[in-house]
């Protein structure tokens, strides 16, 4: 009977050594499951694409969506003697966020100049807001080509 008793409590106190172990890593792995991580930056991407003979580009966020705007690009084809100075993203909130960046110089391509551009950063666009992208400078312009792109997050 004592043999028993000894056995059995040995085996509760290896029982609980190991539960003690193995307890923690299996509880984060079940906690995961049941969490859904909206703010993951893979989960859910977004690429806004506009070609316009136009300066300018107004992309509108959707109901229950947060874009984090995280790259901008543009590609503009002007005339000769055109110039691009910079291109801007603005996201029309009361403060009005601005990013901008200088453009890198034009190359000739058929007869027309074509200017580049791309540049990063981390702007939030709550839903119903207007998010603008402007190219800037001596534009006699052909038309221009904007993409932004980032991670939508869902919003309740």
């Amino acid at each position: 009977m004592r043999n028993r008793l000894l056995t059995l409590t040995g085996a509760l106190a290896l029982l609980a050594v190991l539960g003690h172990y193995y307890a923690k890593p299996l509880l984060a792995q079940v906690r995961a499951a049941l969490i859904e991580n909206v703010d993951e930056p893979g989960r859910n991407p977004f690429s806004l694409t506009a070609n316009t003979p136009n300066f300018d580009a107004t992309f509108t966020v959707p109901a229950a969506k947060r874009y984090v705007l995280e790259q901008y690009a543009a590609l503009c084809n002007t005339e000769a003697g055109g110039s691009l100075q910079s291109v801007w993203v603005r996201v029309n909130t009361t403060a009005g966020a601005l990013a901008s960046y200088a453009v890198a110089p034009g190359f000739l391509f058929f007869g027309s100049v074509e200017w580049a551009a791309s540049g990063t950063t981390r702007l939030y666009a709550e839903p119903g807001t207007a998010i603008d992208i402007t190219a800037n400078g001596n534009l006699v312009t052909r038309g221009c080509s904007f993409t932004l792109s980032g991670y939508s997050i869902n919003l309740p």
